[in-house]
C-alpha cells in the first residue's frame, strides 16, 4: 500500500519502519546527511528510502507533523515521492549511574522521528528534492541558535555555518543555491551571460523556441542574487518570490496569448561578439591516443574581434590557434586535441574548462598586437568571456 502511485502519504507505525530496515542496520545505510542517516528498506514489492533524523536533531512532534504534512502537499517530477512520516515520543526508565552512588533509575524521553520516501534504482538524487531545510530548529521562533551546526554541504546559509545563526531567512539561502542548480546546473555563482548563452544554445538545439525564455531566466538569476545574500536581512522574504514566480508566469500568458512565438532560432544577443558552433568539447576518450575536437567561431558583427583562449584544468591540451582576429561576417576554425593519456580520467572529479575572452578591436590589430589588457573584463569595457566545458565520452557514445 505504501508504494501505491494512488495512495496519499501516511503516518507510519515506528515497528514498520524498524522491520523493514532491519532495525535500522548499518549494512542498510545509503546515505549520510547533516540531519539524519538513510536506510533502504524492503518491502514485498519493492524498496523504500527512510531517512531517520540524528537524535540531537529530532524536534516536538506538533511542528514536526506541520512539516511533515506540508511535504504531502509538494507533487512534482523532481521531488521525491514522500511516501510517510513517523514521530515516535516513549518515556522509558534506564539505569543511570553515578560516581560514588549505587545505580537509579531514570525516566528518559526517546524521540524517534522518521521520513519515508520513494527509493530512487540507480542510486542518483542529483535531479531530485526532499524534504525541509534547516529552519525545523526554530519551531515556531523567528531566529534561533543551533549549538551543532550540521548541515548539507554548500546548501547552509553563512551565518549558520559561523555563528549556527538560524532563521526563516536561512532556508531562503538554500532555496538560492537550488535555483541556481535548477537553471545553470551546479551551485557556482552564475555569471547571467553565460547562463543565458547556455539557454540559448538549448532552445535552439532542441527546436523549442519559448518566448519568455530570456525573461524567465534572468529574473531567476535576479532571484538567485537576492538568496544569496550575506546578510539574511537583504534576502527575500518566500512570498516575495512567490510574487516574482508568479509575475514570470502572467507574462508567459499573454505572451502566449499574442500567439507572437518564435518560429526560427534565436540569434546571439547584443553582447555575444562570437557565435561558436559549440559550448561543450566532446573528446571520445581513447588510451594513447590523440583526439582532436574542432570549433568553429563565427563574427556576425561588423567589427574585428580578437579572442584569446585559456586552458583550466589537469590534462594537457594543444590549441591552433590560441587568438587571433575574427573580420566582419566571417568565420575561423579553431582545433582543440586532447594529447595522448596513458588512462582515462576520474569522470566525477573531472572539471576542465577553456575560456575564450573576446573584444571588438580596430582594423588593422594583427594576432601578434593582442595583449591581455585589450581582453581584460576589468580594465577593458566590452569583452565577453565564453565558458566551454570539456566532455570525455567512451568511444561511440559522443
Amino acid at each position: 500500500m505504501i508504494l501505491d502511485e494512488s495512495a496519499e502519504p501516511m503516518n507510519l507505525p515506528l515497528a514498520l519502519l524498524q522491520h523493514v530496515t532491519e532495525d535500522f542496520a548499518e549494512n542498510r545505510q545509503i546515505g549520510r546527511g547533516g540531519f539524519g542517516v538513510v536506510y533502504r528498506g524492503d518491502l514485498q514489492n519493492g524498496s523504500v528510502a527512510v531517512k531517520r533524523l540524528l537524535n540531537s536533531h529530532t524536534i516536538e512532534e506538533e511542528p514536526f507533523n506541520r512539516e511533515a504534512i506540508s511535504l504531502i502537499s509538494v507533487k512534482h517530477k523532481n521531488v521525491v515521492r514522500f511516501l510517510g512520516y513517523c514521530a515516535n515520543t516513549e518515556n522509558k526508565a534506564m539505569l543511570h549511574a553515578e560516581p560514588g552512588k549505587a545505580l537509579k533509575y531514570v525516566f528518559v524521553e526517546i524521540r524517534e522521528r522518521l521520513l519515508c520516501f520513494e527509493y530512487i534504482n540507480n542510486g542518483s538524487l542529483d535531479k531530485y528534492l526532499t524534504d525541509f531545510g534547516i529552519s525545523k530548529f526554530l519551531n515556531g521562533a523567528t531566529h534561533a541558535v543551533a549549538s551543532n551546526r550540521i548541515g548539507s554541504l554548500g546548501y547552509c546559509a553563512p551565518e549558520f555555518i559561523n555563528r549556527g545563526l538560524v532563521s526563516i531567512k536561512s532556508d531562503i539561502y538554500s532555496l538560492g543555491v537550488i535555483i541556481t542548480e535548477l537553471v545553470t546546473g551546479c551551485k557556482d555563482i552564475p555569471d547571467i551571460k553565460n547562463v543565458l548563452r547556455r539557454w540559448r544554445y538549448r532552445w535552439n538545439k532542441s527546436l523549442s523556441y519559448p518566448p519568455s525564455g530570456y525573461q524567465q531566466v534572468t529574473k531567476c538569476i535576479e532571484i538567485v542574487s537576492m538568496c544569496l545574500s550575506d546578510c539574511p536581512k537583504r534576502r527575500p522574504y518566500i512570498w516575495d518570490i512567490v510574487t516574482m514566480l508568479n509575475n514570470i508566469e502572467n507574462t508567459k500568458e499573454q505572451i502566449n496569448d499574442c500567439d507572437d512565438s518564435p518560429v526560427a532560432p534565436i540569434s546571439p544577443y547584443p553582447w555575444e561578439l562570437l557565435e561558436l558552433d559549440m559550448l561543450e568539447l566532446n573528446f571520445p576518450f581513447e588510451i594513447n591516443k590523440q583526439i582532436p575536437c574542432s570549433l568553429q567561431l563565427t563574427n556576425v558583427s561588423n567589427d574585428y574581434v580578437a579572442f584569446d583562449i585559456v586552458m583550466t584544468g589537469v590534462l594537457l591540451y594543444d590549441v591552433e590557434p590560441k587568438k587571433g582576429i575574427v573580420p566582419p561576417q566571417s568565420k575561423c576554425n579553431v582545433m582543440v586535441t586532447l594529447q595522448a593519456q596513458q588512462k582515462a580520467p576520474n569522470s566525477t572529479a573531472f572539471k576542465d574548462e577553456f575560456f575564450m575572452r573576446c573584444a571588438a578591436v580596430n582594423e588593422g590589430i594583427m594576432r601578434e598586437d593582442i595583449t591581455q589588457d585589450m581582453l581584460d573584463k576589468k580594465s577593458a569595457k566590452g569583452v565577453d568571456e565564453v565558458t566551454l566545458k570539456v566532455v570525455i565520452s567512451a568511444v561511440g557514445s559522443a
